[in-house]
C-alpha cells in the first residue's frame, strides 16, 4: 500500500544547461527518433530554484500520463 497517492509523485522542472552539477553523457540514435535528443543526463549535487518547477509540485506524474489515467 502506498502511503501517498501515486498522483502526488514527482515534479515536473526544467535545468539549465550551464548550471553546476549538469552533465549530458552519450547521445543515443534510434529509428524514428529524428527531431529530439536522446541520451543519459545526469544531475548530480544540482540545486533547481523553485521558479524552475513547471507547474504545480508534486503533480508531475499525474501531467505525464493524463488526468483521465488517474480518474
Amino acid at each position: 500500500m502506498l502511503a501517498y497517492p501515486i498522483s502526488q509523485y514527482g515534479s515536473d522542472f526544467f535545468v539549465e544547461s550551464k548550471g553546476k552539477g549538469y552533465k549530458a553523457g552519450k547521445r543515443e540514435s534510434f529509428i524514428h527518433s529524428s527531431g529530439f535528443d536522446n541520451g543519459d543526463l545526469y544531475l548530480e549535487d544540482n540545486f533547481t530554484p523553485d521558479e524552475h518547477v513547471i507547474g504545480e509540485a508534486g503533480q508531475g506524474f499525474k501531467r505525464a500520463v493524463g488526468n483521465n489515467f488517474l480518474k
